[in-house]
């Protein structure tokens, strides 16, 4: 800009008690000239009172509040873009799900199919279905549940533990494992060690005819939140594994 044609500087700060705080901070890049007069902490205080009272505790004399203001507002910002994370990259069809049950020595059943094959929950979340036929054995129980990359190009463990299982309800046993942390996306972050994420396998028993074993109808397998105590919704749970599985290629 023109000196000659700027405002005298004595009237920038007039000028500036009718900007909006975008416009203000817009200003301060015009000139220096601008910039001494548009940054002023008469001018900022108002404003960072304002939007964030609280943070007023934070002046000092190394801290304006032109760019406490400034930090307050960008990370606000950021905040609200990240709070939309995008789609997965990676669709059902592309991730098999091998599932294998054993009962002691007796393999209690094998299923392995694409997910998108599975019975998936109608709310939408990270959690699937199927019925299959096993009969029960005798001993504790060996639960595995691995995931694979359409053309094998990479694999997760989800599961793989040798436990009694927690009995839910009358004919429920279920298990469950912490996940590692992802660090991928708002919807799966959280606290604790493993990022708030928790796999979890359920077998769904019925009685078994003419008094004999119980028998196994039906396998569930979900990722669930454990802050939120809910599955995480589906595209969360996809952005994890496709995380998890480039990180473990790439590493």
């Amino acid at each position: 800009m023109n000196r000659e044609r700027e405002p005298p500087w004595e009237s920038l700060p007039l000028i500036a008690l009718f900007l909006d705080p975008n416009s203000l901070a817009t200003s301060t890049c015009v000139s220096k000239s601008w910039h001494a007069a548009m940054s002023s902490d008469h001018l900022w205080k108002p404003i960072l009172s304002s939007h964030y009272p609280s943070s007023l505790h934070l002046i000092s004399t190394s801290t304006s509040h032109h760019s406490l203001f400034s930090l307050l507002r960008n990370s606000t910002i950021l905040h609200r873009r990240h709070r939309q994370p995008p789609p997965p990259r990676i669709a059902l069809h592309e991730v098999f799900f091998a599932v294998d049950v054993f009962c002691g020595e007796v393999r209690v059943v094998s299923q392995g199919k694409w997910a998108s094959e599975f019975e998936g929950d109608s709310g939408g979340s990270f959690r699937f279905g199927c019925e299959v036929e096993g009969e029960s054995g005798q001993g504790e129980w060996r639960v595995v549940w691995m995931v694979v990359m359409e053309g094998c190009k990479n694999a997760f463990s989800m599961i793989e533990r040798v436990d009694k299982g927690r009995v839910v309800g009358g004919n429920g046993l279920w298990f469950s494992e912490e996940l590692p942390a992802a660090g991928c996306c708002v919807g799966v972050s959280g606290g604790g060690g493993g990022g708030g994420l928790v796999t979890e396998v359920g077998l769904e028993f019925c009685d078994g005819e003419d008094g004999g074993r119980r028998r196994l109808k039906r396998v569930s397998l979900g990722v669930l939140s454990v802050l939120g105590c809910r599955y995480v919704a589906l595209d969360d749970g996809l952005r994890f594994l496709m995380f998890k599985m480039h990180f473990d290629f790439v590493t």
